[in-house]
C-alpha cells in the first residue's frame, strides 16, 4: 500500500491532545516528539527504523540525525511537503522532530505545552529547523 504525506498528516491528527511523556509510545496516553513520528509511521506500516528509548531528556542530536537518515530520504528545506519530518534544534544540537502539515502548520509532541499540538510553522520555528525528511 502506498502511503501519502496526507495519510501521515491525518494519522498524526489522531494524536492531538495526547500528553507529552518522555519516551512515550502510546496514543491517547503519552508520546514524546520521536514517539509521535514513530507511532504514526508504525500505524501506517512504513516504519523501518529502530526504536531506541535509551535517550536522555536532551537527546543526542547526531544520533537523531543518523536515525532519520537510516529510514527516510533527506529533502531540501525549501521543498518540504505535508507529511515530511522536520528536525529542529533548540540550543546547540538537534533535539526535536515534528511533522509538517498542510496550511503551513506543524504537529508535534511539545514538552513546553505538555501535549501533542498543532500550530503555524512561523519564522521562529523555521529558524529552528535544520533538516527535513520524507
Amino acid at each position: 500500500m502506498l502511503v501519502s504525506g496526507l495519510d501521515v498528516c491525518n494519522k498524526a491528527l489522531e494524536y492531538l491532545g495526547t500528553k507529552f511523556k518522555h519516551q512515550g509510545r502510546l496514543k491517547g496516553k503519552g508520546v514524546d516528539c520521536a514517539g509521535l513520528v514513530i507511532c504514526v509511521a508504525k500505524e501506517l506500516s512504513i516504519y523501518r527504523g529502530g526504536d531506541s528509548k535509551s535517550y536522555g531528556r536532551v537527546p543526542d542530536g547526531q544520533m537523531m540525525l543518523e536515525n532519520l537518515r537510516d529510514w527516510l530520504i533527506e529533502v531540501p528545506l525549501d521543498d518540504i511537503q505535508p507529511g515530511d519530518i522536520l528536525l529542529q534544534r533548540f540550543d546547540q544540537e538537534p533535539q526535536h522532530v515534528c511533522i509538517y502539515m498542510p496550511n503551513n502548520e506543524i504537529i508535534h509532541s511539545y514538552a513546553h505545552l505538555g501535549e501533542v499540538t498543532k500550530h503555524i510553522f512561523d519564522e521562529e520555528w523555521k529558524k529552528k529547523t535544520i533538516a527535513s525528511f520524507r
